[in-house]
């Protein structure tokens, strides 16, 4: 049976007993900072645990760049990521996956590991297992079987535009791989035979410093074999040739030696779940790092004004400015990253590499709902559309703008240990919030969540046009 909360003249009344909404904050926040009391040692190198991204304090700066986001972009798919309800959904769906973890469904999403903080963070959750499953698979299938850590980079200038950059890249990378020295021929061999390697895991990851942008390759190379040192440096040696070559030919000057190219092995006693998160960390680990840097001991605001800065710390900057506006550099930053981003992978694979490795490609869209769900999931409470853009008494916000207070309910139910207790909990909440909501009698599985469908006025017609 489907319960429904009642507004009167804008106020839900509460039970006996219920929290009022500052308490229920308070309670939610003080859980969160004894969590997010732990230093964080999220770093430019790795991440040691993907959790650490879903800390609530981080979380809550998490939809704090999201919002700024909205108020910047160029894009109106992206302007609706995370805020308009989905065409046909009807209503937002409040969900619980395990303890710890809560979030709002049933909204249109850009799927943008570029430029959405939200969908970028669960790409990158997804990103990160599939590559860690492949690790874990290619050393349970032999015995010799290796790893080397491959990093490419251009040599570029603040007069290169981005797009020139990105494309360069590109550009060099096909004449790593492409070529005869790279595959063989009748008569020799190719590198690919000489070294055996038999598949390559390639990741993007861009910054912005002095010297402009900074659009970089981090590869994985899979061995059948353990190189010597020789042997590492005679491979170096040839991927540095071919790579500086392509380079050129694009009208850039040839890197250094000493930082155009540079391959280690990756050791092998190294967790897998650790090099798969340290390969997505462009979609991941930007976030991370952005919104942990404020929270590491030693790091001044003067040293990250002075180092390269990952797009979502441009991002930051712009919400800690508070200046939107066209005639903020940052914000031209970011509608350029934005404009030039759009469109391209971050993670690639070797031809015949997934299924070789057991794993299953999945789209942007599919990795974002896998990076967000979980086997437990469930729904706990739906908020339909009239009330999720109903510009609310105390704040005059609507609620699909209001990530603050969205981020309340997520962060309060997410505290439940088990779905019965996320039931409560969501109700407890909304209350106290006074928000009006739809509510069975029992958690529902996820996937049997019944979706709300309402007559589509015009206002969410032209919203859901906008948005796609």
């Amino acid at each position: 049976m489907s319960i429904t909360a009642p507004l009167k003249n804008g106020y839900t009344p509460r039970k006996k007993g219920g929290a009022d909404p500052e308490h229920a904050r308070q309670g939610a926040r003080r859980e969160e900072d004894a969590a997010s009391a732990r230093p964080a040692r999220l770093g430019n190198k790795s991440i040691k645990s993907q959790q650490q991204v879903e800390a609530p304090d981080l979380q809550r700066r998490l939809w704090a760049l999201h919002k700024t986001m909205w108020k910047i972009t160029d894009y109106q798919r992206l302007r609706g990521c995370h805020r308009y309800i989905a065409g046909g959904a009807g209503a937002a769906s409040l969900r619980w996956h395990e303890p710890g973890r809560a979030s709002w469904a049933a909204l249109c999403t850009s799927s943008s590991v570029w430029a959405s903080p939200l969908s970028a963070a669960a790409i990158g959750k997804t990103r990160a297992v599939e590559v860690s499953t492949a690790l874990d698979n290619w050393f349970k299938q032999g015995k010799q079987h290796s790893v080397e850590f491959l990093t490419l980079t251009l040599a570029h200038d603040k007069e290169q535009s981005l797009q020139e950059v990105w494309d360069t890249l590109a550009y060099a990378w096909r004449g790593v791989v492409a070529g005869a020295s790279w595959r063989g021929g009748k008569r020799y061999e190719g590198d690919k035979a000489r070294f055996g390697i038999e598949h390559w895991i390639k990741a993007v990851e861009a910054t912005h410093g002095a010297h402009g942008w900074h659009v970089h390759l981090h590869v994985l190379l899979l061995l059948d074999r353990n190189l010597t040192q020789d042997q590492r440096g005679a491979l170096e040696n040839n991927l540095y040739n071919r790579w500086s070559a392509a380079a050129q030919r694009k009208g850039f000057k040839a890197p250094s030696r000493a930082h155009g190219v540079k391959l280690e092995k990756a050791r092998k006693d190294k967790n897998a779940h650790d090099l798969g998160t340290y390969l997505a960390k462009g979609s991941i680990a930007s976030v991370a790092e952005t919104l942990s840097r404020e929270m590491t001991a030693g790091q001044s605001s003067k040293e990250g004004r002075a180092e390269n800065r990952t797009p979502f710390q441009i991002l930051d900057s712009i919400r800690k400015s508070g200046d939107t506006s066209l005639k903020n550099p940052d914000v031209q930053l970011w509608r350029a990253w934005e404009k030039y981003s759009m469109g391209r992978r971050q993670i690639a694979w070797s031809k015949g590499s997934k299924d070789a490795l057991g794993v299953v490609g999945v789209s942007d869209e599919e990795a974002e709902q896998q990076g967000e769900e979980s086997h437990t999931t469930v729904e706990v409470a739906r908020v339909e559309y009239e009330e999720w853009n109903r510009a609310r008494e105390d704040t005059g916000e609507k609620l699909r703008d209001d990530l603050a207070t969205r981020g309340d309910v997520v962060a309060y139910v997410a505290q439940a240990k088990t779905p019965g207790e996320a039931h409560k909990r969501a109700t407890t909440i909304l209350r106290a919030l006074q928000v009006h909501y739809q509510q069975e009698d029992n958690p529902i599985p996820a996937e049997h969540a019944a979706a709300v469908v309402l007559p589509v006025n015009k206002d969410q017609a032209r919203e859901l046009l906008k948005a796609g």
